[in-house]
């Protein structure tokens, strides 16, 4: 099982090179080895706690894909935000099981952090005149 899942982000690791170089463009979610990598290095993650947790990126990764390509296709922007959310506390559901209560204290205050800068920056922007 650890040689798939090495095998399985080794592989992502390598696609992500090629078709992304650099983060990932403003808005959009970086691919599950970018993610893996800052969690590692913010929440200081075991060698044991990245194989643990990688796959739950990728498959939360694939889920929020599927998601968006279907709220798209439907144009129901409510419904997906809702099944957004339900993957969201899902995926805390998973990491949890591999986290310690601090790690999980500092990526609840990271996820924080990162959702001010969202409203400053979004705030900051001219509003839309229609």
């Amino acid at each position: 099982m650890r040689y798939a899942t090495m095998l399985l982000v080794t592989s992502l690791l390598a696609t992500a090179a090629l078709a992304q170089q650099g983060q990932a463009p403003r808005g959009q979610m970086p691919d599950p080895q970018a993610q893996l990598e800052r969690l590692t290095e913010q929440l200081g993650l075991s060698t044991e706690q990245a194989d643990a947790i990688a796959p739950i990126l990728v498959e939360q990764d694939a889920e929020r894909r599927e998601l968006m390509t279907a709220a798209r296709e439907q144009g129901d922007r409510q419904g997906m935000r809702e099944r957004m959310m339900s993957l969201r506390e899902d995926t805390n559901e998973k990491l949890a099981e591999h986290l310690s209560a601090e790690q999980m204290g500092k990526l609840q205050a990271l996820r924080e952090e990162q959702r001010e800068r969202f409203r400053q920056q979004r705030g900051s922007r001219p509003q839309d005149p229609r």
